[in-house]
């Protein structure tokens, strides 16, 4: 649009610029005759209409077509400002969704990790229940033994004291009380 506008205006002045130079030759009646009538006007005036008219005709041409062209740039910059904002809305609603997902399972998480450590509480508690209650029961064996060879030895000490107070004063101790010794 430009290079035509400039073509156009280098034209005009160089049309003005020759009829300034030859305004006498210009000024100069002529007849013409049209088909229904004859007019007698200056050749000047003539000229300048006839260069004029298509000048103006191509510069009306183009500045509608210029208008056009704006009005197309207007609407599809109205139709790019739309798309940006859907575009928008959409990005904006699907970071949304996106951040409750998220959300969602880390809430999941949580309660599975809250389940599996209540859980392991509950199945550790439990094993340290057991274990008490083995260790209980080990104790008592071990009480029991314990009260069994405390008794066995005060057995044998007391058999072994009687043994050597009857040494001193009578005979030498049975081979049934060398083997319960040897229990011992």
């Amino acid at each position: 649009m430009r290079g035509r506008l400039l073509l156009l205006t280098v034209l005009l002045v160089l049309g003005a610029l020759v009829a300034a130079l030859n305004w006498e030759s210009m000024r100069t009646p002529l007849r013409l005759e049209f088909l229904l009538a004859t007019v007698e006007t200056a050749v000047g005036w003539l000229v300048l209409v006839v260069a004029l008219l298509p000048a103006l005709v191509l510069l009306l041409a183009g500045l509608l077509d210029q208008a056009r062209a704006l009005r197309r740039v207007d609407a599809l910059e109205r139709r790019l400002e739309e798309a940006r904002a859907a575009a928008e809305r959409t990005r904006s609603a699907e970071i949304d969704a996106l951040a409750q997902e998220i959300d969602g399972r880390i809430n999941a998480l949580r309660a599975t990790l809250e389940g599996l450590q209540q859980g392991g509480e509950a199945r550790l508690e439990a094993r340290l229940d057991g274990l008490e209650a083995q260790l209980a029961e080990g104790f008592e064996g071990v009480r029991e033994r314990v009260v069994l060879v405390r008794d066995e030895l005060a057995a044998d000490i007391a058999e072994a004291e009687d043994a050597l107070l009857r040494g001193r004063a009578g005979p030498a101790p049975a081979a049934d009380d060398a083997d319960d010794v040897d229990d011992a």
